[in-house]
């Protein structure tokens, strides 16, 4: 699974911003998460990772999969989420976003194919919704109860939301414009996979999902009432739907009966190119475990 990792740093403390590509030669992002994060956590241990996997916005249902990374007693701490967000970062250039140090005013962030600008202040949704640079670009607004995606679903929890406002962001704006996309090495295959996803699904019944506020977008459990206060639930509770939400994708009760580890392998074939043999995923399982049992805030793996 070795792939080049493209990610943004931004430095709130500074005000400036960085692309940084680099070859993860351990499990993609996670293997970046536990080599070049390790550095930015010894420089600030309140440093904060917004990372996507390989399969993140691929378009197979469920792969709107995206994960805040944080130290919580020097060890990693993830909350697992889905929307837009991932998807759109992805096709604007990025894997993942870094944020570390603290500035001293709010700032926003806004990020497209081209650039990646930090601008000041804490402007509301309704703000930013209405200077998006394109109809699609996704608005995600950072306040006490959570962080907020397009005003409606909650894609983190408190203690999250508390820790980016603390280092004084307060929004992030997702555009990847018409040149944005997503290339993948075997795009028939994929297109294949994924009809035979949704339609597994769809002989299993209406496609209403059982948590309170999900994200719409490529994911099966996608009904919430609109009409409720968005409520943050972590969607990757297990050890096994970690591993998923690692790379990129969240499986539905829809799709109870399918083979999860062929699925995924064929997925990551489809999108990666190569093989990928399911006993991969254990590998990248036990190797997860080890690196959230790791002391990250040493600078070390």
């Amino acid at each position: 699974m070795e792939r080049t990792i493209r990610y943004g740093l931004i430095d709130l403390a500074n005000r400036t911003t960085q692309r940084v590509t680099l070859q993860a030669a351990r499990f993609g992002t996670w293997g970046m998460l536990g080599e070049e994060l390790a550095f930015w956590w010894q420089q600030d241990r309140e440093a904060v990772a917004l990372t996507t996997g390989p399969l993140t916005g691929c378009g197979a249902p469920g792969t709107g999969a995206m994960a805040w990374n944080y130290l919580k007693e020097g060890r990693l701490h993830t909350l697992a989420t889905e929307g837009r967000l991932g998807a759109w970062l992805r096709y604007a250039g990025l894997d993942a976003l870094v944020f570390c140090g603290k500035t001293d005013g709010p700032l926003w962030l806004e990020v497209s194919a081209q650039e990646l600008t930090l601008r000041a202040g804490k402007p509301s949704y309704a703000a930013l919704a209405a200077q998006k640079p394109t109809e699609e670009a996704v608005v995600a607004t950072v306040r006490p109860r959570g962080i907020l995606e397009d005003g409606l679903f909650a894609l983190s929890d408190r203690s999250l939301a508390r820790r980016l406002l603390d280092k004084g962001l307060t929004a992030l704006v997702v555009d990847a414009g018409e040149e944005g996309g997503l290339a993948v090495a075997d795009s028939a295959r994929l297109a294949r996979l994924c009809v035979e996803l949704y339609s597994w699904a769809a002989k299993e019944g209406p496609l209403a999902g059982d948590r309170n506020a999900p994200a719409r977008y490529l994911s099966l459990d996608h009904m919430a009432p609109l009409n409720k206060r968005d409520i943050y639930m972590n969607p990757a509770c297990t050890p096994e739907e970690q591993l998923y939400a690692a790379l990129g994708i969240l499986w539905s009760p829809h799709l109870e009966g399918r083979d999860r580890r062929a699925d995924t392998a064929a997925l990551l074939e489809a999108c990666l190119g190569g093989r990928c043999d399911p006993a991969e995923l254990d590998r990248l399982g036990n190797y997860l475990a080890r690196l959230r049992l790791t002391n990250l805030e040493g600078g070390e793996a």
